[in-house]
């Protein structure tokens, strides 16, 4: 299966739009907090952290009908593990 021109776009406009988001309020914690350059573990979740703030939600509303479709049929013990925003 092909990926379309469209979708190649979109998901190029999806990164452009997470890096613009999540990148300033990093730099913003890495010049109040230099040492983190020297930490790349938590330079890495502080990004992430920014990440999954700007686009948590609508991944969460994008995934609702399959988890309203998986969910009534799960028995015995369901682990759900999801990105973990931190909040």
């Amino acid at each position: 299966m092909a990926i379309s021109l469209y979708d190649r776009c979109a998901l190029l406009l999806d990164l452009f739009l997470i890096l613009k988001a999540a990148s300033v309020p990093t730099l913003k914690a890495v010049l109040s907090k230099p040492r983190l350059l020297m930490q790349p573990t938590n330079l890495k979740r502080v990004f992430f952290e920014n990440v999954w703030g700007f686009m948590g939600d609508s991944v969460d509303e994008m995934g609702r009908p399959i988890k309203a479709d998986l969910l009534p049929r799960a028995t015995g013990v369901v682990l759900e593990i999801g990105a973990g925003q931190c909040n």
